[in-house]
């Protein structure tokens, strides 16, 4: 038997969605799914038992919605995957596989394949809808704009952040909000566009709100071609570490020089999460 050569899933934030759904796109569409066998009741929600029935089923599109992979069947069904905080799919290359701790689904692929969706901590989630019910499903129904779609416009922004009377660090990771704007990126778009974290929402003028627009755009498109930020085992679909880690200007770098002003940068912790700053390039 082949090892499992290929961990392709491990999804903080936005970005890395992006990046191995386009992965799991190159490896898996147009492949026929012979049937899938579930070895754990439930994760974060109980897994279906129409997961299960599924039967020579092709893959015909893959999407992303915040955090969530659509993998869309011949059927008309969906299959949702969120991974959590430790989630991957895992690739076996040969034509049988032992099961590892921590497996708790697989999908059996007619090419001989096996595809291998392991969670130790289980926070995760894989569900079946059919393709009408999903944009109305509990997952997705309350989320915000996509960050790169046409709906996230700078009227939209300023508009809502208006309304807000929270931190802006904290307004901008609210899915409601906009989707998949995670605490790595968010940190990063606020440096970029020069403003406090600590900053009501509210309190931002329409060229700071759009200037933020600009920045959050910028930077998950920056960290999407770096293919993502390798933060504890996540890689590729292809193997390959992501390499936004690299361009980080504040996000881990506490204590460490600004790489403008030379300014040590600050962390604190907003909406429970840690917050890296520049006080100097980001006035409050």
């Amino acid at each position: 038997m082949q090892p499992l050569k290929k961990d392709i899933l491990n999804v903080p934030e936005l970005p890395e969605v992006e990046t191995v759904m386009r992965g799991l796109e190159k490896e898996m569409l147009g492949e026929t799914l012979h049937h899938v066998s579930v070895h754990a009741p439930k994760l974060r929600w109980e897994i279906p038992i129409s997961l299960k029935a599924l039967e020579n089923e092709k893959i015909i599109k893959f999407s992303r919605r915040s955090k969530y992979v659509l993998m869309e069947l011949e059927s008309a069904k969906v299959i949702l995957i969120h991974l959590g905080m430790s989630g991957k799919i895992l690739f076996s290359e040969g034509k049988s596989y032992i099961k590892q701790k921590h497996d708790h689904v697989l999908f059996y692929f007619g090419n001989k394949r096996i595809a291998v969706y392991n969670d130790a901590r289980r926070f995760g989630m894989v569900d079946v809808l059919e393709k009408g019910d999903v944009q109305d499903s509990f997952y997705l129904k309350s989320l915000g704009p996509e960050p790169l779609g046409g709906c996230f416009t700078k009227d939209y922004l300023y508009n809502t952040l208006q309304k807000s009377r929270v931190s802006i660090k904290v307004a901008i990771m609210q899915q409601k909000v906009v989707v998949g704007v995670g605490n790595i990126y968010a940190s990063e778009s606020l440096y970029a566009a020069k403003i406090h974290p600590k900053t009501l929402a509210c309190n931002l003028t329409r060229a700071q709100a759009e200037e933020l627009h600009t920045c959050i755009i910028q930077v998950l498109k920056n960290a999407i071609a770096a293919g993502g930020s390798t933060l504890k085992d996540y890689v590729q679909a292809d193997g390959a570490l992501g390499y936004f880690q690299h361009s980080f200007k504040v996000y881990g770098r506490e204590n460490e020089p600004c790489y403008h002003c030379k300014d040590e940068i600050k962390k604190v912790v907003l909406g429970q999460r840690s917050t890296f700053f520049c006080g100097k390039c980001q006035i409050q």
